[in-house]
């Protein structure tokens, strides 16, 4: 039996209103099949020494049986658009290490 967590992520891959599709361009130049994978753009806050700082991060998250080794300095298409975004990081995102996050900036 497949896990709960794992079909839920697929449908949201799957549903046009809640992911885009992706082309994937490692350093080596030779781009990888496109797939589906969400945007996420948190504030992120920081505690400095008096202040706080909120700051807006973009986040990708990729199903990791779609991408199996991001790498800092990669490069992300997103072919409506014509869009690019390179890999600044990248975590595991969840607790099932079923997913990505990655940290991408316009490139």
């Amino acid at each position: 039996m497949a896990n709960a967590f794992a079909v839920m992520l697929g449908t949201l891959r799957r549903d046009p209103h809640q992911s885009v599709e992706v082309r994937y361009r490692p350093q080596s130049g030779t781009p990888m099949a496109p797939f589906r994978a969400n945007f996420i753009e948190p504030d992120v806050e920081q505690q400095l020494q008096t202040t706080k700082v909120r700051d807006r991060k973009r986040f990708l998250r990729v199903n990791q049986s779609d991408l199996p080794d991001p790498a800092v300095g990669d490069q992300v298409e997103i072919p409506t658009g014509g869009l690019l975004y390179d890999v600044a990081d990248y975590t595991c995102g969840d607790g099932h290490r079923l997913e990505w996050h990655l940290t991408v900036v316009p490139a």
